[in-house]
Formats: C-alpha cells, sequence, structure tokens
C-alpha cells in the first residue's frame, strides 16, 4: 500500500523520540534518585514548579498560533530554548529530561488534537507528527549536549578546588603589562 511507508516512517522516528526521551530520563532519575528532590530546598522546588509550569504554557502558546505567519513556523518553536537552558542550568539531567518529556506531550497531544506547531501542515497528520517529532528530537538532543556540557565543567571545578585544597596551593595571576600579581 502506498501509504504504508510514510506511516512506517512516522512510526520509526516516534520509536527513535521515545528512547531519546525516556533512556536519559531512566538514567538521570536512577543515578540521582528521587532523594535528591526530597533533599531540595521550598525555593528550588518551587522554582522547578515555576519552571514546569512556564514550559508548559510556552508549549501550549507554541501550539496553538495563528497559521501562516513566518514567525510561527521558523521562531516560535524555538521560544522554549531558554527555558530549557534554564533547566539545564538549574536542575541539571533530571531537570532537562523531565521538561522534555512534559513539552513532548503536550505537543504531541496538540498535534493529535490537530493543532501543532507547524500550521501549513494541517491535513497532513503523517507530516505534523513527522515534523514535531524531528523538532522534539533536536531539542532534546541540543539540551542532552548542554547539560552534559554544565555537569562536565561543574565537576571539573569541585576537582580543581579539591587539588588546590589538598596541595595547599592558590590560584594566582600575573598581569605582564602592570607587573600585578592577583591571589
Amino acid at each position: 500500500s502506498p501509504a504504508y511507508w510514510p506511516v512506517w516512517r512516522v512510526w520509526l522516528v516516534s520509536d527513535l523520540l521515545g528512547i531519546l526521551l525516556m533512556v536519559p530520563l531512566m538514567i538521570a532519575w536512577h543515578n540521582s534518585g528521587s532523594m535528591s528532590v526530597r533533599l531540595l530546598p521550598l525555593s528550588r522546588r518551587i522554582e522547578a514548579l515555576g519552571l514546569l509550569t512556564l514550559l508548559l504554557l510556552m508549549t501550549a502558546l507554541v501550539s496553538v498560533q495563528s497559521p501562516g505567519s513566518v514567525s510561527s513556523l521558523f521562531i516560535r518553536p524555538y521560544l522554549i530554548v531558554p527555558l530549557m537552558m534554564w533547566a539545564a542550568m538549574r536542575f541539571g539531567a533530571c531537570g532537562v529530561t523531565s521538561a522534555t518529556l512534559a513539552i513532548s506531550l503536550v505537543a504531541v497531544w496538540f498535534v493529535a488534537q490537530g493543532q501543532g506547531v507547524i500550521p501549513s501542515l494541517k491535513g497532513y497528520a503523517t507530516l505534523q507528527m513527522l515534523a514535531i517529532q524531528l523538532l522534539l528530537m533536536v531539542l532534546a538532543l541540543a539540551n542532552l549536549i548542554m547539560v552534559a556540557v554544565v555537569e562536565d565543567r561543574s565537576r571539573s571545578q569541585e576537582q580543581l578546588q579539591l587539588v588546590i585544597r589538598g596541595t595547599d596551593a592558590g590560584i594566582w595571576d600575573w598581569n605582564l603589562l602592570t607587573s600585578e600579581v592577583y591571589l
């Protein structure tokens, strides 16, 4: 049947998206555990709840947009990126993977309801689903890379502090132009 291959492609990409969403989520939550959430101060819990609320609202606003505008196609889907950066820098892998799963569920729900990020594809359910899946995959990969860089940097800073304390050494900088030394 000629309709088999487009549906198969959407099915394949949805499986890849599921793997890209669920495997990092399970690994992140297994490594840090729900215990770390219980140990968060109340202010951080409120911040996480506010971030989740903003992400879901922004995803809904991006999904319910005016058809035919250029900004709806190229700009609006990426309004979620700053919020995802916030999740990566403040909540690490658990925050990013949870946020990505939440926005994925909302975005796919809107596409299933006949709305979506790309309004010009109305009536083409398989193409619209494929477009949202690819957008979510790019968003998930970019955020996973960002959280890996942020966590690697913080781990390197912790190791440097351990070395400085362990060797009883200090960090200094010498400005050759003014011959000033900063400790």
